[in-house]
């Protein structure tokens, strides 16, 4: 399947319309990161550390800190 094929609304179009939505969800994501407390924001950055631990396992690397809250 060509890329001009896929059904991805990132694929199609003009690429500064694609350039313009990408920069627009990332500040959407980032406004919306800001408005969270700072208990949902250390809750997701222990997450963040859990998910590190496991890719370090995989990879046969020394498990990081993991916050215990």
């Amino acid at each position: 399947m060509k890329r001009s094929e896929r059904n991805s609304g990132y694929l199609r179009g003009d690429i500064n319309l694609v350039r313009d939505r990408i920069f627009a969800d990332k500040a959407s994501f980032h406004s919306n990161q800001a408005k969270l407390t700072y208990p949902e924001k250390i809750r997701i950055l222990v997450e963040l550390q859990k998910i590190a631990n496991e890719i370090k396992a995989q990879t046969g690397r020394k498990p990081g800190f993991v916050w215990k809250i």
